[in-house]
């Protein structure tokens, strides 16, 4: 099954939480364990995005708006089974849970549909309708809904530029985002996610 681009992004963040976890298992030095954290951090944004962004993608218009929540309700999840079991494991030995994890993930991926609207953007109709078939099942009026994506799609193109990177400096834009980085990273950068995660082994 060929892969499509986002496709490949998906593999690029097992890498990155693959190679983060391997570093914590085995540090030489501080500045890997620094290094590890930064990948993590940069998978974890990133798979939020594009996560949320595929799932709108597969999804019905009826379910859409619930199933946009998973990331981030699963992302909760996860931070609870980390507490949970450092209550019972030390650091090491949860980094190599975490990293066993990659496993079904890299397994997933692979067996995961493209998303039909990103295809019909490529003009690869005959992928999409494929796809859009294996989502919804036989009864589902998958011609009707192609037409819908497609109009959407270059309703879409035609009325919006493309975005530039030179957008992302703009006032408007750069000011929140600055913010937002500022804050999140002085969130991280205290300590609070071992503090909420270790703290059982001390009480």
């Amino acid at each position: 099954m060929p892969l499509e681009e986002r496709s490949h992004v998906f593999l690029a963040l097992v890498l990155s939480f693959s190679v983060a976890y391997t570093l914590f298992v085995i540090p030489i030095d501080i500045s890997m364990l620094y290094l590890a954290r930064f990948l993590m951090g940069v998978g974890l944004g990133v798979s939020q995005s594009i996560s949320t962004v595929y799932i709108a993608e597969i999804s019905t218009p009826n379910v859409r708006g619930n199933l946009a929540v998973i990331p981030a309700m699963t992302g909760c999840l996860g931070v609870v089974s980390c507490q949970v079991l450092a209550k019972f494991l030390e650091w090491k030995q949860l980094a190599i849970v975490f990293a066993a994890i990659n496993i079904p993930f890299i397994i997933m991926v692979l067996l995961m549909p493209e998303s039909p609207v990103y295809l019909i953007s490529k003009d690869k109709i005959e992928e999409a309708h494929k796809v859009l078939r294996r989502l919804r099942g036989k009864n589902w009026n998958v011609t009707k809904e192609l037409t819908e994506i497609k109009k959407r799609t270059e309703g879409t193109g035609s009325t919006s530029s493309k975005t530039a990177i030179n957008d992302f400096f703009l006032p408007h834009v750069i000011k929140p985002v600055a913010i937002a980085f500022t804050l999140m990273f002085f969130f991280q950068t205290s300590g609070i996610n071992l503090v909420l995660t270790f703290a059982p082994q001390k009480s």
